[in-house]
Parts: structure tokens; sequence; C-alpha cells
């Protein structure tokens, strides 16, 4: 998401009609779409939530590098991991999951296959049937 221009609010799910999403055209589609789903859903985050200054997004930055926290996340790094977990359960929905996982969809048809159907990052596809992650769905859900 991009910080609002200057007189602009914030956004808010009272105002949602503030954000702008930048998705790199060039990355693959599973990703443009994770990311499109993912940066909507913000609009749910509360405002010690936000990446809307240099310090929080420096501290989000640090934590994609390696370099950052270890499970003491500021709320803003909290959320935006959560926010890819909430994203893969909305674009994916629960009965798709649990049927590729009680019929083994992975192995029969492999990852490529079904990151393509369901046009999710092919990397993510067996975390996404996990039932980890069904636990971590719930977690997230319940956290909004």
């Amino acid at each position: 998401m991009v910080v609002p221009r200057e007189g602009e609010d914030d956004r808010s799910p009272e105002s949602p009609a503030i954000y702008w999403c930048v998705i790199a055209s060039d990355q693959e589609l599973g990703y443009q779409q994770l990311t499109w789903v993912k940066e909507i859903l913000h609009v749910l985050d509360a405002p010690e939530q936000r990446t809307n200054t240099p310090d929080r997004l420096r501290s989000l930055l640090e934590s994609r590098s390696g370099h950052g926290h270890n499970g003491d996340d500021p709320p803003n790094v909290s959320a935006d991991k959560n926010g890819v977990i909430l994203a893969l359960g909305c674009m994916v929905p629960r009965a798709y999951r649990e049927i590729m996982r009680k019929e083994e969809h992975v192995e029969l048809y492999g990852v490529d296959a079904l990151a393509a159907m369901l046009q999710v990052p092919t990397h993510m596809i067996e975390g996404l049937v996990s039932e980890e992650f069904e636990e971590d769905f719930e977690r997230v859900l319940c956290s909004i």
C-alpha cells in the first residue's frame, strides 16, 4: 500500500477509497493476486497495525530481510504476516482446501498445476492444504 497524499486521511474501514495498491506486473499471477487480496484486507487493520510511518516500514522490511524481530514483532509486522494467511484463506475456500487435503491433490496433480488453477504462489500450495494452515487461519480470523 502507498501512503496517502498530503491532506488525505489514513485509510480506514470507513474510508477505504483512499487505498493505493501497487502490484508488480512482472511477478507470477499468483503473487499478483495474493498481493491484491492481502493489501485490500489491510483495511481491517487497527491503526497501530498499519505501516504508515518510516519507522514502521523499516521494521517491516527488516523482518523480511531476516535481520528483524524474533517472535516479538511490532503490530504492523504481525498484521502483514497475518495478512498473507488471511489472503490465502480468502482466495481458496475452506471446502476446496479440505478436498485437496483429503484427496491428496498435491501428490495427484502437483504444485504447479494447483498453483495455476488456484492462482496462488507455487511455493505456498503445500502449506495451504496443511492442517497447520487451518489452525493459523482460525487464529488470524479470531484476531480481527
